[in-house]
């Protein structure tokens, strides 16, 4: 785990104590409601990949990291609007659930066999958007109702990216082949530039 006081600068820092964990390669990272840093970590089983769930023992990004949940392979999390996890399953490719608000109950798989997604998380609008697993393009839901809808196949970005958040306006900012790139507008299909062209 390390960290970046400015993205146009390309300056890190660290790794930060207890920022890692032995023989787990850190792949994804969240909040939890209680603004801990949740933290999804892959390790090799014989040569499969298999994910597991840890987060910090508190709001101190220093402190020990504690295991939250192996029971399903989870690629990368995210809380819905109504603050029950859910994240991208690494075998299916389709959204799970937790059962409840309580980040230790049991996984449910919420989609009907759809698009593969290495990683969801919700655009300005509250549609659900996500990476192609295949492609690294963005996606974008039909419907406000996620888990009722297809993803869009005929409006899908431009761009590979590997992970992406929103800027505090509203244009995503990425993880590319070019390095960290930013959109140009707020628009999920907007092209991808390097950050130090952007606003």
């Amino acid at each position: 785990l390390i960290y970046c006081r400015s993205l146009q600068s390309n300056t890190w820092y660290g790794p930060i104590s207890n920022g890692k964990l032995a023989n787990h390669v850190l792949t994804d990272l969240s909040y939890s409601p209680d603004k801990r840093l949740i933290g999804v970590f892959m390790t090799l089983l014989e040569s499969d990949q298999y994910y597991s769930l840890y987060i910090k023992e508190t709001q101190d990004v220093k402190s020990k990291w504690v295991l939250l949940d192996d029971s399903e392979n989870i690629r990368s999390i995210l809380f819905d609007l109504d603050g029950i996890m859910m994240g991208c399953h690494a075998i299916t490719r389709q959204i799970y659930k937790k059962r409840t608000e309580d980040m230790s109950s049991e996984w449910v798989e919420s989609s009907s066999y759809d698009l593969p997604m290495k990683k969801v998380m919700f655009d300005k609008d509250l549609y659900l958007m996500g990476i192609g697993m295949v492609d690294g393009k963005l996606y974008k839901k039909l419907g406000y109702f996620w888990s009722e809808s297809a993803w869009d196949t005929e409006h899908i970005g431009n761009d590979t990216i590997f992970d992406c958040f929103h800027d505090y306006d509203g244009c995503l900012i990425a993880s590319s082949y070019k390095g960290i790139v930013k959109q140009s507008s707020a628009n999920y299909l907007s092209d991808f530039l390097p950050i130090k062209e952007t606003k």
